[in-house]
Formats: structure tokens, sequence, C-alpha cells
């Protein structure tokens, strides 16, 4: 394909990884690679960029050994004079929470990060173009959109809608689950038999933060 899967230019053709290679230690894994302009992936790094740090920045992500490996990078993004907006973010969506253990028990008060939500689903849902491209070998439909929600913020949804939620799981998950790295990232994409362009997709980052995405109606 000549044309960028995301924008349809075909100036300046490049490939775009997915998910983002930053997210792997050296020696990287065999990555999945989509046709992609020089201008939509320079438009991507700082969006990449953010989402590996606020998830290696999660308590249980934090040990695991491709973000151990990758901390003295991700440190040094941190410290480039270049990015000094990245740094101060952090610092002024710093706050203290209380913390309670599993029972409810109060232990304290502890630093958290507060995250922008909407930057980690960027990522995701242009990871799920990616994939649609892969799965397809066409660009998404221009009628056709994804869209993407944290797993791990929902547990104040009503009873009602944690069973519509659990439905799609078990939907997506009679699919073939692919694995890309060691344990640094994982996903299912099952489409409509009877409407071929519209599905369900389920991704793991460091086998600890899920998002739930599905391709629906633009309108």
């Amino acid at each position: 394909m000549k044309n960028c899967i995301y924008c349809g230019s075909n100036v300046n053709m490049t490939v775009d990884h997915i998910p983002p290679k930053n997210l792997f230690s050296n020696p990287r894994p065999q990555l999945i690679t989509v046709p992609c302009c020089k201008k939509c992936n320079l438009s991507f790094s700082k969006d990449d960029e953010y989402l590996r740090l606020q998830l290696s920045l999660r308590h249980d992500v934090f040990p695991h050994a491709d973000v151990q490996k990758n901390w003295e990078s991700i440190n040094h993004g941190l410290q480039r004079a270049s990015r000094p907006g990245l740094k101060m973010q952090l610092l002024n969506n710093m706050m203290l929470v209380d913390v309670k253990t599993s029972a409810g028990i109060y232990i304290g008060k502890a630093p958290c990060i507060s995250v922008e939500l909407g930057r980690l689903v960027k990522v995701v849902t242009r990871m799920m173009e990616g994939f649609y491209y892969q799965h397809k070998n066409k660009r998404l439909p221009d009628g056709i959109k994804p869209i993407a929600y944290s797993l791990n913020d929902m547990n104040d949804l009503d009873v009602e809608a944690k069973t519509h939620l659990v439905k799609c799981i078990d939907y997506v998950k009679k699919s073939t689950i692919t694995r890309i790295g060691d344990g640094v990232f994982s996903y299912y994409i099952r489409f409509l038999d009877d409407a071929p362009d519209y599905g369900v997709f389920l991704c793991t980052f460091y086998e600890r933060v899920c998002f739930l995405g599905f391709y629906v109606d633009r309108n």
C-alpha cells in the first residue's frame, strides 16, 4: 500500500509501529508495521512517550522487566531540555490520595499522578486503525471510527453496564490472542460476521492495563 492508513497521503511515506516500539526493551521482538506518512508519524511521538511514561509509573507495571530495562531511556526523556513540558506536567498533576487495603482498612496517604486518559485512548484508537489494516489489508472505511475505553476505570459502572461489558469481552475472547513481546502487549480482535467492518478490540499492556475498543459508525 502506497498511502498512509491514517490520512491517505502518499507523500514522504514511512511506517508506524503498532503498538509503539518504545514500549519494548532491546532487543525488540518482531513488531507490526503499517504504512504511514512522515507527518502523521511525527505527530504520534509525544502521545506515545506519554503512554509509556504513565504506564511505567504505575505501581503494578513498574516491576516489569521491560520497564526496568527502559527506565534509563524514560528518565532521560524527562530530563531533556527540549521537553520541559512533560516533566512540569507530571509535577503539576501529582497529589496525595488515601490508600486502603483490599479489606478497606485505611493505611495512610501516598503520592499519585493524575492521568490524561484521553491521550492514552488516542494512542489505543490509532493502534486500532493499524490493527484493522493488519487484519483487513485496507484502511478503515471513512464511515467507521474506533472508540476505546479503559477497563481499569470502569469500577463505578452499574450492573447492567457491567453485564454488557462482560458480554463484549466474552465475544472478542472467542478469537485468537496475539502476544507481542514477553508480557508487554497482547490483543484480541473480532469482526462481526454480518457486518465485517464492525467489531470489538481488547488489548492489555504489561499484563495489567486493559482497554476495550469498538469499531462503530462514525455518525
